[in-house]
């Protein structure tokens, strides 16, 4: 229900007369300034939302509303987020659902963590997947709602409210508060990012304190969808009051490209006009790039409904001359018939993260190319003590000079993955594809190996399905990073006289890559966090100390801008196999500036 004027009311305004709806559309852009001011000023995420939650049950005049979070395991779990109008009354549901954790497709935080996007239910008491509907039927609750919030391209978390009343769903407002969902999303993604930087200059400075004891160097490191009705003219004039509220630009096409919405802040972004621009073609108007090179809307992330974020390096250039980094989120609904949609854009001149994104990188590869040369003077000076050259050493001297030198080349390593990784995100590297045989690849990588496979008495098997393989568009130096990063992880982490398979298997639209060991593997409560910058998992640390944690990071990063995937199966105890695909299409040249070799 929805108060309005000391009246209380179970249809929305748009059922109610012209002035109820008045206040309604009025009260609804209050709501979205709200929230983005929530979002924007509030010092946690946690106060964010619950700022929120309270500004929609005010809105709505509905009793109960709260929050669940998803966990590590995908699971919902409730939270101490709340609003309760009569906590006496509600306490039985409250603490039902405080005990209540729901799994993908269950009850309403599931359904909503299974499709994606806001949900309704008209009455929680005849619906059969709400499992709490015994208690709500107790107290007297009817109608419920609730939304997801997205960052980073994953649900986070699932708001629910609910109302004692059966009520109709309202799509129209359904639209405004995802909008809502997509703003909380940003704040969680920007305290994620944050997080991730902290943690970065964290290991930096760590990093920094080991060299400072092993050499004495001293280091300087750091909608839903808006409804659409036959008067399309009508609805978007309503729909302008409240979407020209949000501070990002928002277009809205159909399935012929067409321009159907835009709100004031995408006419200040793109530099045109919605009223010269209504119904042509977007592809006219916004030509999108990935780095320096033009890519087709077809070919785009915004048509396969894939968030578009910073690392994507993604730019649009607009009609009127304008050029910027953007950040993405679309959604598509159909209607009628499946090929008629329309798709809802949300986009940002990300220009300012850019720039922050490009200083950390600089950071990072600046100081790491500063590091490199005290180290590899480190390297030769204790190279030179080992073999003599300014005299016999004593046992101990020759011990300790070991360690250093020993200890310089894992900092060199560590170094020349920092600058890979940093050159790879700031999409800076050279790819020159060439024709080649995949398994002549494999095999030249591999050989680099040979000492340490003979000593440790382990075998590598190749397996080929067909051969011979047809031969794909590759930059050898790229794949066979990725290669030589997984096969010395297999090798550092399997036993003696260990079998090491790998497989190499022509799909019909890719090449499949896996390899399989024995080793320790990986404890599933850490899986989650294997491809993250500096994770080592408890028993790799234990089995081999010396580590980065950056190989697996490496891989991911290149083998997705290849337009492959990866992924790996792992027990504690009984190894691992690691997967990662090449497209039959080869990769894709990019000019660049530097090649990945440091």
């Amino acid at each position: 229900m929805f108060k309005l004027k000391n009246k209380t009311i179970t249809e929305f305004p748009s059922a109610a007369g012209k002035e109820n709806e008045a206040q309604y559309l009025q009260g609804l852009n209050n709501l979205l300034q709200i929230s983005a001011f929530s979002a924007n000023e509030s010092a946690t995420a946690e106060e964010a939302f619950q700022l929120v939650l309270n500004a929609i049950c005010l809105f709505t005049d509905w009793p109960v509303g709260h929050i669940y979070f998803v966990n590590e395991q995908n699971l919902l779990e409730p939270s101490d987020l709340w609003f309760i109008s009569d906590r006496e009354k509600f306490i039985n549901f409250y603490e039902l659902t405080m005990k209540t954790v729901f799994v993908i497709g269950e009850g309403l935080p599931g359904r909503i963590l299974g499709i994606g996007k806001p949900a309704w239910i008209v009455d929680i008491t005849k619906d059969s997947n709400f499992p709490r509907s015994r208690m709500g039927k107790e107290l007297g609750l009817k109608a419920a709602f609730g939304l997801p919030i997205i960052s980073g391209g994953k649900i986070t978390a699932v708001m629910e409210f609910f109302c004692e009343n059966i009520f109709k769903p309202d799509y129209y407002f359904l639209g405004v508060v995802n909008q809502i969902g997509s703003q909380l999303g940003r704040v969680v993604e920007k305290k994620i990012f944050n997080e991730k930087l902290s943690q970065q200059v964290k290991e930096l400075e760590i990093m920094n304190e080991d060299a400072k004891r092993t050499s004495e160097i001293v280091f300087n490191i750091f909608d839903d969808l808006l409804a659409i009705q036959k008067s399309l003219k009508n609805e978007r004039n309503k729909t302008q009051k409240i979407v020209s509220a949000m501070g990002s630009g928002l277009l809205v096409i159909d399935n012929n490209f067409h321009l159907l919405m835009m709100n004031k802040s995408a006419e200040d972004l793109l530099g045109v006009s919605f009223g010269k621009m209504q119904g042509a073609d977007i592809r006219k108007i916004i030509f999108i790039h990935k780095g320096k090179e033009k890519i087709s809307w077809d070919d785009s992330a915004i048509v396969q409904d894939r968030q578009i974020k910073l690392e994507d390096n993604i730019f649009f250039e607009t009609v009127s001359g304008k050029f910027f980094p953007t950040t993405t989120t679309t959604t598509t609904t159909d209607y009628g018939k499946k090929e008629n949609f329309i798709k809802i854009i949300v986009f940002q001149d990300a220009s300012i993260e850019k720039k922050f994104n490009e200083a950390r990188m600089n950071f990072i590869s600046t100081a790491s190319h500063q590091l490199r040369t005290p180290l590899t003077s480190l390297k030769w000076f204790s190279e030179m003590l080992l073999n003599g050259d300014v005299g016999k050493l004593t046992k101990e001297q020759e011990d300790f000079t070991s360690s250093i030198y020993q200890s310089t080349e894992r900092m060199i390593a560590v170094v020349n993955l920092l600058l890979q990784i940093a050159r790879v995100e700031a999409g800076r590297v050279i790819i020159e594809p060439r024709p080649s045989d995949l398994k002549e690849v494999t095999k030249n990588i591999i050989s680099i190996f040979d000492s340490v496979v003979e000593s440790k008495k382990q075998k590598i098997e190749i397996i080929i399905d067909p051969e011979p393989l047809p031969k794909i568009f590759l930059d050898k130096d790229m794949v066979g990073q990725v290669i030589q990063n997984l096969v010395s992880n297999s090798i550092r982490y399997s036993p003696k006289e260990g079998l090491i398979k790998i497989k190499i298997i022509a799909r019909e639209d890719f090449v499949e890559f896996s390899i399989r060991d024995k080793g320790i593997g990986i404890p599933k409560n850490q899986q989650d966090k294997v491809f993250e910058k500096f994770f080592r998992a408890t028993n790799a640390l234990k089995a081999v100390p010396e580590g980065s944690g950056l190989g697996l990071s490496l891989v991911r990063l290149l083998v997705e801008g290849w337009g492959g995937k990866t992924w790996f199966e792992s027990s504690e105890f009984d190894g691992s196999v690691f997967y990662f695909t090449i497209p039959m299409t080869g990769m894709k040249r990019q000019k660049g500036e530097v090649k990945l070799a440091v």
